[in-house]
């Protein structure tokens, strides 16, 4: 991932992050790939996203 991908994705989650109701952080390691597309779904079907981002990417889109 070059820096201008790098960038997209910050500036995508930032405006992700500046307009959600709520933001939830999660470790989701030992999850199995059904689980997660399970849990897609029903994020989707309660009207949310489930997005999986880099934590220093995260971290800076927070930060604005």
């Amino acid at each position: 991932m070059d820096r201008a991908e790098k960038r997209e994705l910050v500036t995508g989650l930032n405006d992700a992050f500046s307009n959600a109701g709520s933001v939830v952080v999660a470790h989701y390691a030992g999850i199995t790939v059904a689980q997660m597309n399970d849990l897609r779904s029903k994020m989707r079907a309660a009207g949310g996203t489930v997005k999986v981002a880099k934590n220093r990417l995260a971290k800076i889109a927070l930060q604005g």
